[in-house]
């Protein structure tokens, strides 16, 4: 790609972590671009998938009143990781009181944490556990497939043509 001017980049980054004193899962979620450093940490219960805990910070925004928003990551404590709460997530951290790169954030780190959470309480113990990708392939096929039907080649119904 000769002649391209580099104009701007952005970095989302998601880590997972099993906190070892309950059981639950803790995510930490970076947002970086040229104007942003925005950080999410939450806290999830595996079994109900609820949001416990939440809080996010931003050391760097473009304008001062930015940063106001972050306290907005509290409203998603009590959130469900479950259908419709992308919805619920745009509408407590989104919107004209809210941050659209909070919200991205937020949604993607939930979107990411349901991937993970499938199956949990299941065979293999859930994706939370090394124990699960130890599986054999046809029993992690077998406990994701309800919840990922559809979503990809490898959980596409057999009437659907590619």
């Amino acid at each position: 790609m000769e002649g391209k001017i580099f104009l701007a980049k952005r970095d989302i980054s998601i880590e997972l972590f099993k906190l070892k004193e309950d059981g639950n899962a803790f995510i930490e979620a970076k947002f970086l671009d040229s104007g942003h450093l925005l950080r999410l940490e939450m806290e999830i219960e595996p079994e109900s998938k609820k949001i416990v805990k939440c809080q996010a910070e931003m050391p760097n925004a473009p304008f001062q009143i930015c940063s106001q928003t972050t306290k907005k990551a509290k409203s998603l404590i009590g959130l469900v990781i479950e259908k419709g709460v992308m919805k619920k997530i745009a509408e407590a951290v989104g919107g004209p009181c809210g941050c659209i790169h909070l919200r991205e954030l937020a949604s993607d780190a939930a979107n990411f944490a349901a991937g993970v959470l499938i199956g949990y309480g299941k065979e293999g113990g859930g994706l939370l556990t090394a124990e699960f990708e130890k599986q054999p392939e046809e029993v992690r096929l077998r406990v994701t497939k309800e919840a990922l039907q559809n979503n990809c080649l490898a959980y596409k119904e057999d009437k659907v043509v590619c």
